[in-house]
């Protein structure tokens, strides 16, 4: 296999100081690998020819060679040869491996049945221990395993109830939680010792420890059995992620609510007190919207990331000082700096780079792959150009081009619309620009890098249409102005425009506008326009509303003031129809 040597390859990889130790070479080798441990003294990597390597401080069992020494370099762990994992989580002192067919490995401590093995004894070899599962979660000293038909399996301690069983016995292998039976699960995750399931449509489970409220079901009372979590707002989970003792929940609207322990502001919501934490989920407070979370079951720390593409960081983070000071020390003899008490904003992309560089223990949350890696990286930084994009439309001090509409201005920049359109570019490159009027002695037309800025005239549609068009093209988002007296008309205009100037999208976004739109008072405008632009389907659907409404159709003022012709059409389509 040709290992192509990426410069960035390198650079995610000596985020993590403990991979220093790797040769060059063998750094080119790595597929994913995983930093775990007390502070990120073992790692595990998988290279990609799928070998498994590890090497670290080994103080628990937890690198699975069948000794407790500590490992300098990299080794192989022969009994995972060529098996193709593809996911590892942890806990405290115990490890879970996932092959690509659904077979789950176990090694490291067992003290409370952890390794679902059927025993107490500790293993320093991976053991093969259950199979057809698609995902896996790890809290301190339990595990969940989510099966390919969406059922949920746990094992392990019990004394909180994390187990979902209904009581409180340690268990030594995996055991239904059958609680759960009727619901199709789609996510696990485990906090220290409590646990959550995510179903297909949004709903959320919760057992097991309760101390601080971390469950968000409005007491401090530890749940033996799946408890479903109730919110202030109808609307579905997307993704949930846990802490020691605080719980994050992300819904499909892109807003987080946190619950539980709040000692680090690891909460992120102001309004809550440190010292009291919250028994139910609250909303945190921010402008953003978030597609991800994350927290670690053994830490204080949140992180999310952000739809435009930005990595949020609180709770109980590392400072750039003490960051530095804590690589020379196995000890947290470092004075702490304070909490963040809310989420901040970092220039980090991923959420590999928020542990390495905020959170204290070092370690991954996950897995962490690094073509996956490079894949959100590249589509952050689309993410950002895009919203910085979006931002700079009817901006006068960036643009080099102002369209004068109606007395009224809108400021663009020439080389997008010309990249965007090949009607606006041929505009641009010809006739337009003859009607182009500047002034350089007039400071009104330079713009803040000194360009002088282009002036055109333009009078085919109002102002209206053409803002509403202009802001499509940068956002994507067809709105109209707030100063719009008639969205309807507005709509219809857009519709030529998109017409005119050979615009496709735009002219399937117009037509899906006034499907959703379609009523008694427009159907007849609506018909008109499918008969003159040739709207094959949204005619048809035209005539299927008009049959459905037949008698308020012909009484309303559109069927009156349409030709002869156009209504004959109409009714005879609607008779044919019946």
């Amino acid at each position: 296999m040709i290992v192509v040597k990426d410069p960035r390859h390198n650079q995610s990889l000596l985020n993590w100081s403990i991979l220093h130790r790797l040769e060059h070479s063998f750094l080119h080798q790595i597929r994913s690998f995983l930093v775990f441990g007390d502070r990120g003294t073992e790692v595990l990597i998988i290279t990609v020819n799928d070998f498994i390597y590890t090497f670290g401080e080994n103080k628990w069992p937890s690198l699975p060679l069948g000794h407790r020494d500590r490992i300098e370099r990299p080794e192989e762990i022969v009994e995972l040869r060529k098996q193709k994992i593809i996911d590892i989580v942890y806990g405290q002192r115990h490890v879970m491996a996932r092959t690509e067919v659904g077979e789950i490995y176990s090694w490291g401590d067992n003290r409370f049945g952890q390794l679902g093995n059927n025993t107490f004894f500790e293993s320093l070899k991976p053991i093969l221990v259950g199979n057809h599962i698609q995902s896996l979660a790890c809290g301190s000293y339990h595990t969940l395993a989510l099966t390919i038909t969406g059922q949920v399996f746990a094992w392990g301690r019990n004394n909180y109830g994390q187990i979902g069983i209904g009581s409180n016995h340690d268990q030594l292998i995996p055991v239904k939680v059958s609680a759960l039976d009727n619901e199709n699960i789609r996510l696990v995750k485990c906090g220290s010792s409590h646990s959550f399931a995510l179903t297909d449509n949004g709903k959320l489970y919760a057992w097991g420890g309760n101390s601080f409220g971390q469950l968000g079901l409005g007491n401090c009372i530890h749940q033996t059995m799946p408890t479903i979590v109730k919110f202030s707002v109808d609307v579905p989970v997307k993704s949930v992620a846990c802490g020691e003792y605080h719980t994050l929940i992300l819904m499909i609207t892109g807003e987080i609510y946190s619950c539980g322990r709040n000692d680090q502001w690891q909460l992120g919501c102001t309004q809550i007190s440190s010292s009291e934490g919250s028994l139910v989920p609250v909303r945190i407070s921010c402008q953003d919207r978030f597609e991800s979370i994350a927290s670690h079951f053994a830490t204080n720390f949140s992180a999310a990331i952000s739809t435009s593409g930005y990595c949020y960081v609180w709770g109980d983070c590392i400072q750039p000082g003490e960051q530095q000071q804590q690589q020379f020390t196995s000890t947290d003899i470092v004075e702490r700096s304070s909490p963040i008490r809310e989420p901040r904003q970092t220039p980090l992309i991923s959420m590999a780079e928020a542990f390495v560089h905020y959170c204290r223990k070092r370690v991954t949350p996950f897995l962490f792959d690094l073509a996956y890696e490079e894949r959100i990286r590249m589509r952050t930084v689309g993410s950002r150009l895009v919203e910085r994009l979006r931002q700079s439309f009817n901006d006068p001090a960036t643009s080099d081009l102002e369209f004068i509409i109606d007395g009224q201005s809108i400021y663009v920049h020439q080389w997008f619309l010309q990249l965007s359109s090949t009607y606006l570019d041929r505009m641009l490159s010809g006739e337009w620009m003859e009607t182009i009027s500047t002034n350089e002695n007039d400071s009104k037309n330079v713009n803040d890098n000194g360009k002088i800025r282009k002036k055109i005239q333009l009078r085919t549609y109002s102002y209206e249409v053409f803002y509403a068009y202009f802001r499509y093209l940068y956002t994507d988002i067809l709105e109209f102005p707030e100063t719009t007296s008639s969205s309807e008309q507005t709509l219809i205009e857009l519709l030529d425009l998109a017409n005119c100037y050979l615009d496709l999208e735009l002219k399937q976004k117009c037509i899906n506008m006034m499907r959703h739109n379609l009523c008694v008072a427009n159907c007849c405008d609506y018909y008109q326009l499918a008969i003159r632009y040739q709207l094959v389907d949204f005619e048809k659907e035209i005539i299927i509303y008009a049959y459905s409404k037949i008698f308020e159709i012909c009484r309303s003022v559109g069927f009156k003031s349409m030709s002869g012709d156009l209504c004959k059409a109409l009714l005879v389509a609607i008779s044919e129809m019946a």
